[in-house]
């Protein structure tokens, strides 16, 4: 068998350079999510300003990530991706540069982190609006949880090269691979080739066209009319306030002040979290068809949760990485579900729309958890922070059962 047909068996469709795109760039964004988290902690002194100044790559979702929908389901979502990744690239490159001139401050890293995010914003709803125009219908969950899998795995191998470069590159030398890795992905979004003509899954021609205003407004009031979406996106966002902050902002704090290690015990601990990911998402890949979405998700959610109460005891390196471990393993039994779901009961004109109002509920209310997690922390010793939202994450999964329709979602 050639290598091309053994990848046809793999990847349904024409999922293989969606996939390796987001595999290369993901990696990048795992090597940069490291350098710009402990360079903006190093830069300020201040695990507030860490949390104020981490949480400014998620506020474009708060502000721009609804009308990015509306892009989304307006031009070719191919194309956004590739320019995304092009502008991408040219401002990761300018971290370095700039601190190597001695302008770059927290607050400048804070200005990069958001423009970034900016694009971000755009490419993660194309994303999962391109799939079904790549895939049947009937292979929805095995695609999405290969792009599951392309992220975890980058993020498993990213970590170890961002380990291994560091005493080379040193922390600022990591923003050059990941530019090189938005350059990438750019190149592999060049060979995708679509099963259907991309005009049937976007909003009508220029002529025809409503407004943005109201396009925003259609796509809210369908997702606020199905009852499966509006308790999708209600408890989503509810439990992205205590799950996000914890795991973004809290780690380098906790891997720092209470495990005593630098940034490549930190590495290690990502590597731990994608290792839980990707093999979560190897189950949701075999088995992830007979699971009802709405309860597996919910089941999920208070897991999720509970799993990061033994971070109240924990001291040590190793232990931490078997906590990280079996967190991570339940995160795919949320995130592909839901993917899924949004796909097969959503027109494809309408997914970018509904796609950017999950990005919001996961990425907008991360901003607030960040920031939250950041200034708590001046106060409260990150093992109690992860006890105390652990358990109130874990409610959040428990109040998800009283939405009927999400729950009864198959």
């Amino acid at each position: 068998m050639s290598l091309t047909e053994k990848v046809k068996n793999i990847f349904p469709g024409r999922l293989f350079p969606l996939w390796l795109s987001g595999f290369i760039s993901s990696g990048g964004d795992s090597i940069h999510w490291i350098a710009l988290l402990w360079l903006i902690y190093d830069l300020t002194g201040s695990r507030a300003a860490t949390g104020l100044l981490g949480s400014a790559q998620f506020l474009p979702a708060i502000f721009f990530g609804l009308f990015a929908g509306v892009l989304v389901d307006r031009f070719d979502r191919r194309k956004l991706m590739m320019l995304a990744d092009l502008i991408r690239a040219g401002l990761v490159l300018g971290i370095p540069l700039l601190l190597a001139a001695g302008y770059l401050s927290g607050i400048h890293l804070g200005l990069f982190a958001f423009a970034i995010a900016i694009f971000t914003t755009i490419s993660r709803p194309a994303r999962d609006a391109l799939v079904p125009e790549l895939v049947p219908k009937n292979k929805l969950t095995q695609a999405n949880s290969l792009v599951q899998s392309s992220m975890s795995l980058s993020w498993l191998i990213g970590p170890l090269v961002a380990a291994a470069a560091l005493p080379v590159l040193r922390v600022e030398g990591l923003f050059y691979i990941d530019a090189l890795t938005y350059l990438a992905s750019f190149t592999c979004l060049l060979f995708i080739k679509k099963t259907r003509d991309s005009a049937q899954a976007v909003s009508p021609d220029v002529e025809t066209r409503p407004s943005a205003f109201r396009d925003l407004q259609d796509g809210l009031k369908f997702a606020m009319n199905d009852g499966r979406l509006r308790g999708l996106l209600l408890i989503t966002a509810v439990d992205n306030i205590f799950i996000m902050g914890p795991s973004i902002v809290g780690l380098p704090i906790y891997v720092r002040d209470y495990l005593h290690h630098g940034p490549g015990g930190m590495a290690i601990i990502e590597v731990a979290f994608a290792s839980g990911v990707i093999i979560g998402s190897i189950f949701i890949h075999r088995y992830g068809k007979r699971l009802p979405k709405g309860r597996t998700i919910l089941v999920a959610m208070i897991i999720d949760g509970l799993t990061y109460i033994p971070l109240m005891w924990t001291t040590k390196l190793w232990t931490t990485f078997i906590v990280i471990f079996i967190h991570s393993l339940f995160i795919p039994f949320i995130v592909i579900p839901r993917t899924t779901l949004i796909q097969e009961t959503v027109e494809p004109r309408m997914q970018g729309r509904i796609f950017s109002m999950i990005n919001l509920a996961v990425v907008g209310l991360t901003a607030l958890s960040t920031t939250l997690t950041g200034i708590i922390a001046e106060w409260i010793s990150m093992p109690k922070i992860y006890a105390i939202f652990g358990a109130l994450a874990a409610l959040v999964g428990l109040w998800g059962w009283t939405f009927r329709d999400f729950r009864r979602a198959k």
